[in-house]
C-alpha cells in the first residue's frame, strides 16, 4: 500500500489536493535475519497468504492469511492485513480490512485492531512494541502499544499523515495539511507529537512539507520537490538534495551508517521507480538503482526493492535484493503468475 500513498503525495506536492499517508520503511541493526512478503489470490483478497523465507528466499513457510506485511525492526513481530466483509450471504463484498499483528515465528495473532479502514499505513518504532497506524479515511493518526493494546492519538483532522518515530520511539513527527483563502491546495507543515504527553509542536512554516523520515541526529522531508533537514525543534533547516525535474520528486526514505547515509526513492509521473543514497556528510550521491526501495539490511549495504512500477525492466513485480557495491541484484521473490506485484519487508 505504501506505493499508492507515494503516488498520491506526489499528486499533492505537483498541486493537487488529496490525503496522504506514511510511506516511510523502518531500519534498525540488530534482530534475526527475516524475508516477509505475501502473494495475492487474485480476484478473492481474503485467500491472501503471507509468508516468512530466508533473505535470499529461500526456505519458506506460510506464516498466516493476509497480507501488506510489515516486519518489526527486531524481527519478532509483523503487522498485517485482511480483507473482512460485513456478511458471509452470497455475492457480499468485502467492505474494510482489519490489521492484525502477528508473531514472524509462528503466525499466531497477537493483537487484533478493527478499525474498519479500507488500508492501513502502518510504521513500526525501533523498540518494536509501538506502531503508528492512519486508517485510511479516519482522517487520525494514533499509536499503538502492541503489548497492552493501549491506544494514544497523536492527530486528528481532514489531512494528517506520514507518522515517523523518533530514535528513541517517545517521538512521532508527523504533517498536517490545511487549506488556506491565499493557497486553495493544501498547505502543510510538520509537526512532533510527544507521546507522554500527547502535545504536538509545529517545527517547520514552509507550506509544503511532506513525507518526514526520522534520523539519528535529523528528520528528513521533502520542500519543493526537494529533499530538507531540519532537527526536532524545527533548527537547522538547510537543502539537502535538489529539484531534478518537473516530473519527478525525490522522497526520504530511511537512514543508515548512524544518520551518514539517506536513501531516497522516486516515482515518476510517467512511470518507473528509481533510488539513490546520499552520503549526508558531503551531499554526494555515492549510489543510483532501480526500483521501489522496501528495507535496507542490518549493515546497510543491500536495498530491498521491488520493480513492480519500473518500466525499464522486462519482467515486473519480482523482489529482489540490491547491492550498494554495483554487484548483481539477486531475485528474491519472483514474479508472480497472476501478475500482481508482492508485498514484501525484511530485517535482512
Amino acid at each position: 500500500m505504501r506505493r499508492v500513498w507515494i503516488a498520491v503525495a506526489v499528486a499533492v506536492a505537483l498541486g493537487a489536493s488529496a490525503i496522504v499517508a506514511t510511506l516511510v520503511t523502518t531500519h534498525t541493526a540488530g534482530g534475526p535475519h527475516i524475508l516477509v512478503y505475501s502473494e495475492s489470490a487474485g480476484r478473492n483478497p481474503m485467500n491472501d497468504v503471507v509468508w516468512r523465507a530466508n533473505v535470499d528466499g529461500t526456505h519458506r513457510v506460510r506464516l498466516t492469511k493476509g497480507s501488506d506485511p510489515t516486519i518489526s525492526p527486531d524481527g519478532r513481530l509483523v503487522a498485517l492485513v485482511r480483507d473482512a466483509c460485513a456478511s458471509r450471504s452470497k455475492g457480499s463484498t468485502c467492505r474494510y480490512r482489519k490489521l492484525f499483528v502477528a508473531t514472524a515465528s509462528s503466525g499466531k495473532i497477537e493483537r487484533v485492531i478493527d478499525e474498519k479502514a479500507n488500508s492501513y499505513a502502518p510504521t513500526w518504532a525501533l523498540d518494536s512494541r509501538h506502531l503508528a497506524l492512519q486508517p485510511e479515511f479516519k482522517h487520525t493518526i494514533f499509536v499503538l502499544d502492541v503489548k497492552t493494546g493501549a491506544k494514544t492519538l497523536i492527530a486528528s483532522g481532514r489531512f494528517v499523515g506520514f507518522a515517523s518515530f523518533s530514535p528513541d520511539s517517545r517521538f512521532v513527527v508527523y504533517l498536517r495539511s490545511e487549506r488556506s483563502s491565499s493557497r486553495p491546495n493544501l498547505t502543510s507543515d510538520l509537526y512532533v507529537a510527544d507521546l507522554a504527553s500527547g502535545r504536538s509542536r509545529r517545527i517547520t512554516h514552509l507550506g509544503d512539507a511532506f513525507a518526514p523520515v526520522w534520523g539519528p541526529q535529523d528528520i528528513a522531508f521533502t520542500h519543493n520537490q526537494e529533499v530538507w533537514l531540519v532537527d526536532q525543534k524545527g533548527n537547522h533547516l538547510r537543502r539537502l538534495v535538489g529539484r531534478e525535474g518537473a516530473l519527478l520528486s525525490w522522497w526520504p526514505a530511511l537512514w543508515s551508517d548512524g544518520g551518514r547515509k539517506l536513501l531516497l526513492s522516486a516515482i515518476y509521473v510517467g512511470g518507473g521507480e528509481s533510488f539513490k543514497v546520499i552520503d549526508v556528510p558531503g551531499d554526494r550521491v555515492s549510489f543510483s538503482g532501480r526500483g521501489y526501495l522496501l528495507g535496507l539490511s542490518h549493515d546497510g549495504k543491500v536495498a530491498l526493492v521491488d520493480d513492480c512500477a519500473n518500466y525499464f525492466g522486462t519482467k515486473l513485480g519480482r523482489v529482489e535484493t540490491v547491492p550498494l557495491n554495483g554487484d548483481k541484484a539477486r531475485v528474491v521473490v519472483p514474479t508472480p503468475k497472476n501478475g500482481i506485484c508482492p508485498s514484501a519487508s525484511w530485517t535482512g
